[in-house]
């Protein structure tokens, strides 16, 4: 019999769920959206007609750069018609993962990923508005061990798959805190946020994958180093943590001070409506004025 991981209650699966999402937040390995068509899995295998979809792949595999791949990986999920204790969880049940309450609006009180209902859709199904849950590190890496045992039998430790999305799921958290300091979610204009959130994953990308220069004394052989391979140690990823934090503190200061920055043509008109005399000997009026004009080009 296997020895699967169970959860103490459902709050150690879920980081969000329904209006706690975060649009802001990449999307991530266990996230769930709705009204997506899922190519090879029949209507019939989605009886409630929701069209719950679960990402399977690793964040790494569904992503180009900082670019969401074509097709990604998902798996149906469904109302299960029974609930399911968390000790049932260890050996039984091992097609599915469950979901209990993931839509707390829902009449259906648990819900389950089907590992046999797989398929690949366009990554522009995965709309920001159609994400309905996350799943917390732990949970994902529940998720993990169940579809891994599904698929093979054999039974992975929780912990060695949560140390290996260690950096990603750090990588995905700074992106978010990214996010948030950087984009306004209080504009309204259509598409708006899609281009912001492009623009910012990009910005985001680029700055983990900089080359950096150690400090140090001039030596023959400059050591470079790059956040996007420091993440990846445990060592270093406080280290990392702190660099990124740093960093866009350093963007945010930036960025306000281009907002800040007043309109020339604001100042040429300031200028233009109080004339003051000029107190230089020997200078006119005039050939003031055309200093000033010559001053302004």
């Amino acid at each position: 019999m296997p020895d699967l991981e169970a959860p103490r209650r459902e709050e150690e699966l879920y980081l969000a769920r329904q209006d706690e999402v975060n649009p802001l937040r990449p999307p991530m390995t266990g996230d769930v959206y709705c009204d997506v068509a899922i190519p090879g899995v029949s209507d019939e295998e989605d009886p409630s007609g929701e069209g719950l979809a679960m990402i399977l792949a690793h964040p790494c595999s569904m992503r180009e750069g900082p670019v969401l791949r074509q097709r990604i990986p998902v798996a149906r999920v469904v109302p299960w018609n029974k609930e399911i204790s968390f000790g049932a969880w260890r050996s039984n049940h091992i097609s599915i993962m469950p979901l209990p309450h993931l839509i707390q609006s829902s009449k259906s009180e648990m819900y389950a990923v089907v590992f046999e209902r797989i398929g690949r859709v366009d990554s522009a199904e995965l709309e920001i508005s159609r994400r309905t849950a996350s799943l917390t590190e732990y949970g994902i890496a529940v998720m993990q061990q169940r579809r891994i045992f599904f698929d093979t039998r054999a039974v992975v430790e929780i912990d060695a798959l949560m140390e290996a999305c260690a950096g990603v799921i750090l990588e995905t958290e700074l992106a978010e805190e990214w996010n948030d300091a950087l984009i306004d979610v209080a504009q309204k204009e259509e598409g708006w946020l899609d281009a912001a959130l492009a623009s910012e994953a990009q910005a985001f990308y680029e700055m983990l994958h900089l080359d950096r220069t150690v400090p140090g004394p001039e030596a023959k052989k400059v050591k470079k180093y790059k956040l996007s391979d420091d993440i990846q140690s445990a060592a270093r990823r406080p280290q990392v943590k702190r660099a990124v934090l740093s960093l866009l503190k350093e963007e945010q200061a930036k960025r306000s001070t281009q907002v800040g920055v007043p309109s020339p043509v604001a100042d040429t008109d300031a200028s233009a409506s109080v004339e003051v005399p000029d107190q230089r000997k020997g200078v006119t009026p005039d050939a003031a004025s055309d200093e000033r004009d010559v001053d302004r080009l």
